[in-house]
């Protein structure tokens, strides 16, 4: 096993909510068919009792919705606290786990593919030094004392690679936002919103 994990890694689980008739009303579909989880708005589907191999982001994803789904139907009024029991979870989390399929090394994503065979050859080499001509009369510069004092030149702005609004503050994914809270401990429903949420965390350190 390498000393890192990708996030491309090639993750292997499976779908243990077998025999469940719940109907997803909101995504309209039966989980006897299959457990759906979605990324980026593309619908990744698991039949009860198949296995499938999806990238460990997606694998991931797919395994803390699968284990909150059997949780509550374990604990649906939340009497138990099943959703804050992290043996519970660990142990469910472990059947839908099956393992590493394959690893992608860290050196591997740095790799650049080769050009295509008709590509054009680029010339890498560096451009030569202008010649002077001898009729052109040296460029005239001022000795130390007349130049002027260097000015301090301000760094780059930061460049943000996440959205923010009007105020400059980030915005949270909700994929984020559940992510927060169970980092926290803090318990959520499927159907909870990025504004719940946003509310929750921010209790959470008030």
């Amino acid at each position: 096993m390498p000393e890192k994990t990708h996030e491309a890694d090639s993750i292997i689980v499976q779908n243990i909510d077998v025999d469940c008739n719940f109907e997803d009303e909101e995504s309209g579909y039966n989980h006897s068919e299959f457990f759906e989880v979605k990324w980026d708005g593309k619908p990744h589907r698991v039949a009860p009792g198949e296995t499938r191999k999806f990238p460990r982001y997606i694998a991931t994803h797919f395994m803390k919705h699968l284990t909150d789904h059997i949780i509550n139907k374990l604990d649906p009024d939340g009497k138990k606290k099943l959703w804050q029991d992290k043996k519970v979870r660990g142990e469910i989390e472990k059947k839908i786990w099956i393992g590493v399929d394959s690893y992608v090394l860290e050196q591997d994503t740095k790799m650049q593919s080769p050009p295509p065979v008709d590509a054009p050859v680029v010339d890498v080499r560096p451009a030569p030094e202008p010649v002077q001509v001898e009729s052109e009369k040296p460029k005239y510069t001022p000795p130390p004392s007349v130049k002027s004092a260097a000015q301090p030149v301000e760094p780059p702005a930061p460049v943000k690679d996440y959205p923010v609004d009007d105020k400059g503050n980030r915005i949270y994914t909700l994929v984020e936002l559940r992510s927060e809270c169970d980092k926290l401990d803090i318990p959520y429903t499927e159907k909870e919103g990025k504004e719940e949420l946003q509310t929750k965390i921010k209790k959470e350190f008030a």
